[in-house]
């Protein structure tokens, strides 16, 4: 007998992807604000001990690299760079001389909160939906304010090789926010969908179930199983 569906079991199936979704987002956001906090306290040891830093870096890249830690690993980023952008905008203002214009100042704290709008806004749109159209805009937008910003000041400042190619990877982030829907499509077409993993799974199943038809059986086998040839024998 099934059971009664009530407006309990309807809210509790209702309940539990938010909560699920709270977690992703209030994980993330807590390990990025504990790491801000002991930045000093990390600084120090990676100055100390130079080993530290490539671990660290090793232990970023496999956590890149695995599916389950990747999107864990992009939200928590996207948070630590949305903060450190709030910390900037409402900071002192710190420019060199070559460039300490009123205009830029005026700007510098709007172009750090854009960027910290578009930060937070990847992390949770990968938070919803992990490599969503949305969550890549976002990324690339924040990169774009970033490097397109650090660049041009650099150049104002002093003409360099550095400074150019900020410049350029700013330009190519921009070109990722236009065309971002294409990116991820063209990473989904090369992903194996959720249809052919289910028909891979299914096909040893099908060729033994093929198999098992198609085998050779005794005469009083094929007799009990065909009532009709039974009778008339």
């Amino acid at each position: 007998m099934a059971l009664m569906e009530t407006p309990a079991r309807r809210r509790g199936r209702t309940v539990k992807p938010r909560t699920k979704l709270l977690l992703k987002i209030a994980l993330p956001l807590v390990t990025a604000w504990v790491a801000l906090q002991l930045e000093p306290y990390l600084s120090v040891l990676a100055h100390d001990r130079p080993a530290v830093l490539p671990a660290a870096m090793f232990t970023l890249i496999v956590c890149v690299l695995i599916a389950r830690t990747r999107q864990a690993l992009l939200i928590t980023i996207s948070f630590g760079v949305g903060m450190l952008a709030v910390r900037e905008a409402f900071g002192p203002i710190r420019l060199p001389a070559e460039i300490d214009y009123r205009e830029i100042e005026l700007l510098y704290p709007f172009v750090w909160g854009a960027i910290a709008v578009f930060a937070m806004g990847a992390g949770v749109a990968e938070a919803r939906h992990a490599g969503s159209i949305w969550a890549r805009r976002c990324y690339f937008a924040a990169a774009a304010l970033f490097l397109l910003g650090k660049g041009t000041l650099t150049l104002a400042q002093r003409p360099s090789i550095q400074a150019a190619v900020l410049v350029l990877s700013g330009l190519f982030s921009v070109y990722g926010v236009v065309y971002a829907h294409r990116i991820v499509a063209r990473e989904r077409m090369e992903e194996p969908v959720e249809e052919d993993l289910q028909a891979m799974r299914e096909a040893p199943a099908a060729r033994s179930a093929a198999l098992a038809a198609k085998e050779w059986r005794e005469p009083s086998e094929r007799g009990a199983t065909n009532p009709r040839q039974a009778g008339a024998s």
